[in-house]
C-alpha cells in the first residue's frame, strides 16, 4: 500500500534537487525540509534508480 502525497506536498519536499537524482538524494532532500513520517515512508518504496525529475518521481510514486 503507498501513502497519497499531495502534489503541492511533495513539490516542496522535492525542490531544490538536481535532476537527476537517486532515491537517497531524495530522501535526504525530504528529511532536511521537514518531511513527515508518511512522507518519508513513501519515498522509502521507491526504487533504487534516478529519476529524472519531480514528474518521474510522482509518477512513480502513483504507480
Amino acid at each position: 500500500m503507498k501513502a497519497t502525497i499531495s502534489p503541492v506536498d511533495l513539490e516542496k519536499y522535492l525542490s531544490g534537487i538536481s535532476y537527476p537524482a537517486n532515491k537517497q538524494m531524495i530522501i535526504q532532500n525530504a528529511k532536511g525540509k521537514g518531511a513527515s513520517g508518511d512522507v518519508l515512508g513513501a519515498l522509502n518504496g521507491l526504487p533504487n534508480r534516478e529519476f529524472a525529475d519531480s514528474a518521474d518521481v510522482s509518477d512513480e510514486l502513483e504507480s
